[in-house]
Formats: C-alpha cells, structure tokens, sequence
C-alpha cells in the first residue's frame, strides 16, 4: 500500500493536486463524514497522511557504548521525521482550506498536530450534532413540492436530506422517505399515489425516480 501511494504521489502535479483539493467539499453543518472521508483519500493520494495514521517519530539512543549502527539509525530518523512534518503541515493546511471559516474560527487555531486538529473537528461535530439533526429533519418534512421546478429534482433534495440525516445518525429508511414523499406531493398527483397505494409491487426511491421522470 505505501508503495502504491508514493507511485501515484510521484506522478501527481500541481494541477491535480488543486483539482484533488478543490474537489472537497467545504466543511459546513451537516457534511463532517463525508468532509472527513474526502481528507483521508487526497491525504493517501499524495502520499501525506503519515501524520494522521503514524505517531512522531521517535529519535534512536545509542546502545552502549560502541553502537555503530547509530549514525545509520539517525539518518533514517531524521528521514521519517522530515517526511512526517511535511506531511502534518500538508494536511493542517489542506484541513483549515477547506473548513467553513465560521466553524474554523470556534475551533483550537494552534493544534499540535493534524491528527489532533481532526479530533477537535469531530468533537466540535459531535456536539452540535443533535442541532443539526433536528434542523435537517425540520427541514425535510416542511419540504412540499409546490409545482415550482420538476418533482425529479423535488424528490432527490429529500434524498439528500435523508442521506445527510443519516450521517448524522438519524436514520431514514426508504420505505419511510416514500411515504412522506407521496404526502408531500399536491393533489394533482392523486392519480399517481392510489398507483403507489394499489401496487403489489414493493417501490424503492430509484423506482420512484424513474416514475417520475
């Protein structure tokens, strides 16, 4: 695997580094795991999450009085611990760039590691969590179509909220999604919901998708 990461960290360039970064979606209210998800993976691409999976490295001692092997232990330290260090900083700055800066400000501005400022992240999510669940939830049963757009798109901006519910440990499964869906259609769907009520069929949400496509 370190192999393999290092091989795609050599062909990377300052492009597809940017484009890697820049493909994260900034850290707001309701996103941590997937912002959390999206850090690891660009962190392994680029061959700099040393910092975040490995502790500092830790300088050798001699072992008695005619170690000779010390010189060759201290070169391969100060190796890791350069190569630990960038990593951390990459990933500080990778981090905070991609942090709502609201969030940014009422969390610790002098971590002592990458690792660490990630823990303070979650603890900060883990706090606020219930806040966030409740407003989502609030949000997702006053969501009604109002004929404004296409039912398509009405549809997929509950799903959205159902999955972002979920990562917040507020499970929604679909069965329950589909039904508060047909309640919040208007009455012009009437047609469409004594189909759903009438079928034997069991319906999913992509099977509802493709109904009303």
């Amino acid at each position: 695997m370190a192999g393999s990461s290092q091989t795609m960290a050599a062909d990377l360039t300052l492009s597809s580094v940017i484009s890697y970064v820049n493909g994260i979606q900034k850290l707001g209210g309701d996103n941590f795991t997937n912002w959390k998800n999206d850090i690891g993976l660009v962190l392994c691409i680029m061959d700099r999450d040393h910092s975040m999976r490995d502790k500092y490295p830790v300088a050798p001692t001699a072992q008695g009085d005619n170690d000779t092997t010390l010189p060759e232990r201290t070169a391969t330290y100060e190796k890791e611990k350069e190569r630990w260090e960038r990593s951390d900083r990459v990933a500080l700055m990778i981090m905070k760039q991609t942090i709502n800066p609201a969030i940014r400000e009422a969390i610790e501005k002098h971590p002592k590691s990458a690792k660490h400022f990630m823990e303070k992240v979650e603890e900060y999510f883990k706090g606020s969590s219930k806040a966030n669940a409740s407003t989502l939830l609030t949000k997702l049963m006053n969501t009604k179509y109002d004929g404004q757009g296409s039912v398509r798109e009405n549809i997929m901006s509950l799903v959205d909220l159902r999955d972002k519910l979920n990562d917040l440990n507020c499970s929604l499964n679909d069965e329950t999604l589909l039904h508060h869906i047909m309640l919040s259609l208007p009455s012009v769907f009437e047609p469409f919901k004594i189909n759903y009520n009438g079928s034997d069929a069991k319906w999913d949400i992509p099977t509802l998708i493709a109904k009303c496509s």
